[in-house]
């Protein structure tokens, strides 16, 4: 290619460490000279690196953040690229609702906290009956006794807000 250093790509890796996040992008900023950032994976990351490009007024697109708290911080540097993980399961739920689908049991892990927030306010505005509201550790594997429950509620819909690592042996059990 042609061009100065104005257009070299530059890369690190934060370890999944929002403070090795921070610390990556303060020195982006102020060594490297970039004029702009992509954000790093998760909503956690994106919100701590997010005091950083703010400080500076380093425009930063967040690829791969999703929790709307982020952008409720007044923050003008930062651009949302997902839907906001609270509106994920409205389709979900519009199609249970207008296929007269009356119960609804919701099942969120604490590491998505917004999904299963946000599937609880539109299945009540849609008029669901929320008949399981459980939520689980971040992690876990072994959901035999909220089956049960879901099991014994027999809802018409089940709504699962998880990670993909505590999605697989969910659906799998």
């Amino acid at each position: 290619g042609h061009g100065g250093p104005e257009q070299r790509e530059t890369h690190r890796d934060d370890g999944s460490d929002p403070k090795t996040a921070v610390s990556l992008y303060e020195t982006l900023i102020t060594e490297d000279k970039v004029n702009a950032v992509l954000g790093p994976y998760g909503s956690p990351y994106t919100d701590a690196v997010a005091d950083v490009t703010e400080k500076h007024r380093k425009l930063m697109v967040a690829p791969a953040a999703g929790t709307t708290s982020i952008w409720e911080k007044g923050r003008r540097y930062l651009i949302m690229v997902l839907s906001p993980l609270e509106a994920s399961t409205e389709g979900t739920i519009d199609l249970a609702a207008r296929h007269g689908l009356k119960t609804i049991a919701l099942i969120g892990s604490l590491a998505r906290p917004a999904i299963i927030k946000g599937a609880l306010e539109l299945a009540r505005k849609q008029g669901l009956e929320v008949v399981v509201h459980e939520t689980f550790p971040a992690g876990t594997t072994e959901f035999s006794a909220m089956l049960n429950k879901v099991k014994a509620a027999k809802p018409d819909v089940l709504v699962v807000g998880a990670t993909p690592a505590e999605a697989i042996p969910f659906t799998r059990q």
